[in-house]
Parts: C-alpha cells; structure tokens; sequence
C-alpha cells in the first residue's frame, strides 16, 4: 500500500512515483487485436458508406487476423456496391473456401453471378445455399423462382417449380417482387382473379404505384368489373396524370361506353402522344370515326400503322373506315394486309369482298364473302352471313340466299340489345332497360341524353328537358347532350335553344346537324340572312345532308331568293326523288321563274308522291296554282282533297291556311255558282270570298309565304332531324 501512498500537498512519494510509471509504461506497449474485436467498426463503416476507410481496415486485418472469412464477405460487399463484381465474386469464393457451412456467402455470392447476367451459375448457387438454410430466407426462394420462372433451371423446372418457390417467399414476410412475379404468372396463366389478389397485396406495401393501379385495373376489366377498374384507374391518374397506359384505358373505357368528348380529352392528355403506340392513335382514330369524321379518323389510323405496321387491329380499323368513306382501292390494300398477317380473320374477308363488289370484280367478291362464311369466327359476327345472302340475292343464287339468310335470322332471334329496341321505336322497352341502372343518379351524360330522346320520342318534352339538362350539369361540354337540349328547346324556346348549341366547343368543326338546327332557329326568328349562312354552313360541312339541302331551300324560297331556292331543291330532290315537298317548294320556284310549264309539273307530281298525304298544304298548293292557270276542275278536287285533310285540325298556327281554303272555296263557288265543298267557314267564324281580281294579286303570294314562314313544312323538316339524327347519343 505504500507504493500508492500520496502525500496530502499531492506529491506522491519517489519511489511509488517510479514504481506506477514502470507499470504505465508496461501497460501502454501495442497489442495485437482481433478480428473479433474490429467486426463491429467494419460493420458501421460499410453501414455508412465510408468504403476506402472500411476496405483499409480490411486490408490492415487481413494481414494480422487468423478469421478471414468475415473480412473476405465484407469486402466482396464493398466491391460490388463499386460495380466491381469480378473482384467481388473472387472475395466471396476466399470466404467459401475459409467457411463452405455459411449460406450468406453462397447467397451473396450467387446475387453477385446474377447481377453480371450469369444465370445458371446463379440458380446452382442459390440451390446450395438453399440446402445449408437453418431458417426460410426470402431472397434464396424469390431468386430461384424468379430463375425458374425464366426457365434457366432444369428441363422439367418450369412455372410449377417458380410459383412454388415464390410462394414460400411470400409466407416469409410481403416482398412486392415476389407478388409482382406471381401476378405475371397467373396473368400468363389466364387466372385474372388470383393475379388481382397478388396485385392487392402489392398495394397494401406500395399504395402509389401508378403501374400496379393500372395493371389491376386492366384485369378488373377482363372480368368485367368496370366500376372497379374504373376507379382503380381514375386513382392512377390523380396520382400521376400523365400517366400513358393509366390514361389510355381510362379512355378504352369511356369509348366503349360511347363517351367519345371524354375518352378524346383522356388521349389529349397523354405527353408523349406524337411518339406514342399505335395503339392509342387507332383508339383516337375511332374516335373520329364514330363522330364521322372521316378524314381525321383516317389520317390518325395511318399515323398508327405508320408507327406498327403489323398491328392489326389498326389495319383491320383503317380498311373499316376507308370502307365506310368509299375509298375502294386504298381499303382493299390495306385489308389484304390484314389478311396477310390473321389468315383466319372472317370480317376481314367481308370487308374485302365489299371492296371487290364496288371495285367490279364480281368472281373475286363471291370468292371472299364466300371465304367469310366459311372461318370459325364467322359465328361471332351473324352481319357476315347477311352480307353474304344480299350478294347471292344480288347475282342471282336465290337458294343460297335463302340458306345464309335463315342463317342469319336463327343466329339474331334472341338479340334484344336496348339499343335495338330504340331502334325500332320501342320507346317504353328502351327506358325499363335505362330504369334498370343501379347509379342512374350518377351515370354519364350519355345515359341521361338518351333517356332525355326517349321521352322528346313520346312527346313529353317537360321530362326531355329535365333529362337533358341532367345530362348537360353531369358533362357541361357533352355535344350530344347539348345538341339534343337545343332540338327539343327549338320546338318552343328559341332563344334557349340558340343558347345551348353557342355551347358546343368545338361547333366550326361539328356536324352538319347543328348548323341546320341553327339556322331554323334564325328562320323561326326571321332573321334570313343569319338563317341562310347557317345552313349554306351546314352544306358545306356535309353536301349530302338531305335535311340541311331542303331547309336551305325552304328558307331561299321564303327569302324570294328563287334561282338559289331551285338549284338547291334540285340537289335535296337528287338524294330523295320521293320527297314530295321538295317537288312542292321547287314548283313554287319555278313558277316565280316564270316557267308555268315545269311549275304545273313539279307541284302535280308532289301530289302524287306517297308522302303526299303527310302533308295537306301540297294538296292547298296545287288547288290554288290550277285555278291560277284556268284549271277549276283540277282545282276543286285537290281542294277537296285538302279540306277532307284538315277538317279536324284545330291547331292555331293552321288558322291561316283553312283562311286561305276558305277564300279559295268562296272563289271557285262564285265562279262556279254554287259552293263545292262544304267550306270550314262555320267552324273558324270567317265567310266570304274573293273576286278574280284579288285573288289573282294577293292569294297565291300568301299561300307561298304562309306555306314556307315557318309552318308546316319548317316543323317537318326539324321533325326528320330528330329521327335521323337525334340519336347521336345513343349508347352502343
């Protein structure tokens, strides 16, 4: 004890003083440390990325450890981590060598080979570590399923032996890899159900993965879950809104459902969408189509086909398109394309032996449509043997007509589509199916649109207009809703109407339909310079409508605009040789043209003309130009005719024309002697007749004018459009 003694100053006795250093300088002399001792400071230096003072540290122990082989797995780690694999895999053999009972260093060893693309050397790897495992690791069964998955295994390993591994590699704990890898196995395998549950799981780990949403939404879709899909998508897009796939089938979906403004706006917003697949330049090209617009649906599906030039889908829908603008040699080429590329194809054949039939190569057309029905995929599609009876019919093989024709009627008896019934105004049968909708509240615009045409169709417009302005509050900017709103609104609120088609955002390149809806409304407001522009407009946009020509003519003819008037009935007349107002308003013409030959022609053969009947001012017209020209006897039966017509008609704005019957009867019984007909005078409170003179100055102008300001024949004509083209928002 004395040796430790220190004075109480704090000064330590001399001789304890020289024995204590002794000691400290004894203690302070270098040891050698183990590698036990320094592992956990290798650990921490890896762990932080500091790699040169960690490999420093390895190499100064290596040189003085008797346990090299954690130094050896550590080092490999570092060198791969500095993609230096070869040096990495020699590090990884050293420890195997000091330690071969150790399955990490097999493990790491094998992801190394794996990561230089050496995949066999892997998989036998892996299936050693396999073999020295004391408990499940993850990694080993997720790398071998995944090998066995890419058949780098034996020849009797395949997806059995993956989807074994990987399900071990689940049930060690949720690793998105494996169930990634599992879903693309039962997607392969057909088993949609099983691929969405490994997807869900994906998503309970990764909740904003924008692939995962969209794969599983395109699965929903596969067994028709369209709700699901639907938001699985919409939430793929909120996350990442120009997201290619997530927006392409949102918009698939949306076209499918007829809602071409929304499924166009989803394609709009794709970024990439010039150097995008071919897939989404033929969805947008029918897209155009189905609005027809012909020339844009076909510039798109080239741009598709430019870009793969062996899909065929986008083949198939070009040749379709060309088909329907009547572009015969560009529409065969492009099909027997097709052909080359799904031999089996049986509308394709179809199709072109509609090109061969137009092309006039009537041995070759029999062959293809012939071809069509033959192919075992011809049962999906009845319009095949359809198509191919009207051309038996058509080159004279009647048995064989028959028999495809009973084809046809057996494969479509059972079709009861709600679309169909519409389509043959079964207007009750259409709004049960729409009644049956679970979420009508919610259901698209177009859903409301067509209910809205269902009850305009059964002249119950109140409902009409509160179904279509549902339809325009769920889809501001949807054209056929708002085309629709503005028809029946023209009926009575013209201003309204003129109000819902100035919404119409893309209106300078709509439909023909609108600018003739347009310019009736001007008509009925008589503002005929606006009228006439409108629907000079609308027969421009499409020279073939029959509605825009004639109600162009009708207005011409109530501007006194007479050469106009007669060149544009002459075209309306081209298209429907049968319409008898058309013969009606072109005999006006051509009497203000002072031809009284041809006017007596026309305006006798709108009277006979079978439509003649719909309309009793053909009949007043044709009675008051006879007795105009001296002929009483023809005049007195037509005007028969027409009091006959219209004797139970009660309606105000027809007051004008039973005036004029009237006057005209009251005429011919002065002429006459006697009254021909039992004049409708007593029923409208008005009596007396016209001399010659007056007669000759003032009626006929009035029957013109009266005939054509707006009255019958202007409702007509907007009645047509309604039937013809009111159904642009019915669903397919």
């Amino acid at each position: 004890m004395s040796e430790r003694y220190v004075y109480c100053n704090g000064r330590a006795h001399e001789g304890a003083l020289s024995v204590a250093t002794n000691k400290q300088q004894t203690t302070m002399k270098p040891q050698s440390v183990t590698n036990r001792h320094m592992n956990w400071l290798i650990h921490g230096l890896y762990t932080r990325k500091h790699f040169e003072q960690c490999k420093k540290l390895i190499d100064r122990q290596l040189n003085v450890c008797y346990d090299k082989q954690y130094l050896y797995y550590m080092k490999g780690l570092i060198l791969r981590e500095e993609n230096n694999p070869t040096e990495a895999v020699h590090c990884f053999q050293q420890a195997i060598v000091l330690n071969s009972k150790e399955p990490e260093n097999y493990k790491e060893l094998a992801k190394t080979l794996y990561a230089m693309g050496k995949f066999r050397n892997a998989l036998e790897v892996f299936l050693k570590a396999e073999t020295l495992l004391e408990r499940p690791d993850h990694e080993i069964y997720h790398h071998i399923g995944e090998l066995y998955y890419k058949n780098f295994g034996q020849p009797k390993a395949g997806v059995g032996e993956a989807k074994e591994y990987l399900k071990q590699a689940i049930t060690c704990g949720k690793h998105v890899d494996s169930y990634k890898i599992l879903a693309e196995i039962y997607i392969e395998e057909g088993d949609s159900i099983k691929a969405i549950e490994m997807i869900e799981n994906c998503l309970q780990i990764t909740q904003d993965d924008v692939t995962l949403m969209t794969q599983i939404g395109i699965l929903y879709l596969k067994i028709n879950e369209y709700q699901r899909a639907f938001e699985k998508l919409l939430d793929a897009t909120a996350t990442d809104s120009k997201h290619t796939s997530a927006l392409l089938a949102l918009g698939s979906i949306l076209q499918s459902k007829n809602d071409i403004d929304g499924a166009l706006n989803k394609y709009k917003r794709i970024s990439n969408l010039s150097d995008e697949s071919s897939e989404v330049w033929s969805n947008i090209g029918l897209c155009f189509f189905k609005k027809q617009k012909f020339i844009a649906a076909i510039s798109c599906l080239r741009k598709a086909t430019w870009v793969s030039p062996l899909n065929f889908n986008a083949l198939y829908n070009l040749g379709l398109v060309l088909v329907t603008a009547q572009q015969y040699v560009s529409a065969f080429q492009t099909l027997a394309a097709a052909i080359s590329l799904r031999p089996e194809h049986a509308e394709c054949y179809m199709l072109l032996g509609t090109c061969l039939r137009h092309l006039n190569d009537p041995g070759n057309a029999y062959l293809s449509l012939e071809k069509s029905t033959m192919l075992p995929d011809a049962v999906k599609n009845p319009l095949i043997y359809l198509n191919f009876a009207l051309y038996c019919y058509e080159v004279g093989k009647a048995d064989q007509s028959v028999l495809y024709l009973s084809n046809f009627l057996d494969m479509t008896q059972h079709i009861t589509v709600h679309r169909e019934a519409s389509s043959k105004n079964d207007i009750d049968g259409a709004l049960n199916k729409y009644k049956r909708i679970s979420n009508l509240s919610d259901e698209s615009s177009e859903v409301w649109s067509n209910i809205g045409l269902c009850f305009f169709k059964k002249q119950k417009f109140i409902a009409a207009i509160s179904c279509l302005r549902k339809a325009t509050w769920v889809s501001p900017l949807n054209f056929n809703a708002l085309y629709n709103l503005g028809l029946v609104l023209s009926k009575n609120d013209i201003d309204g109407a003129l109000n819902k088609y100035k919404r119409i955002s893309n209106l300078s390149d709509e439909s023909s339909e609108v600018w003739s809806n347009i310019g009736l409304c001007f008509f009925k407001k008589q503002k005929f310079i606006a009228a006439i522009s409108c629907l000079r407009k609308a027969t421009w946009v499409s020279p073939l409508n029959f509605n825009a020509l004639y109600n162009l003519g009708l207005v011409l003819v109530t501007a006194q605009q007479y050469v106009s008037a007669f060149q544009t009935l002459a075209a309306a007349i081209s298209l429907r040789p049968e319409h008898a107002e058309c013969y009606m308003l072109l005999g006006t013409c051509l009497r203000h043209l002072n031809d009284p030959g041809n006017a007596y022609l026309s305006l006798e053969k709108s009277t006979m003309l079978p439509d003649a009947v719909k309309n009793p001012l053909i009949y007043l017209n044709f009675a008051l130009y006879c007795y105009e020209v001296g002929k009483a006897d023809q005049s007195v039966l037509y005007l028969s005719n027409f009091l006959d017509m219209t004797q139970h008609i009660t309606v105000h704005r027809e007051a004008s024309y039973l005036k004029m019957a009237d006057r005209l009867n009251g005429s011919l019984a002065m002429a006459a002697g006697g009254h021909i007909h039992a004049s409708t005078a007593q029923d409208t409170g008005r009596t007396g007749g016209l001399d010659r003179t007056e007669k000759d100055h003032r009626m006929q102008d009035e029957a013109v004018v009266n005939k054509s300001a707006g009255g019958l024949a202007a409702v007509q004509s907007a009645e047509d459009t309604v039937e013809e083209d009111g159904s642009d928002g019915d669903l397919p």
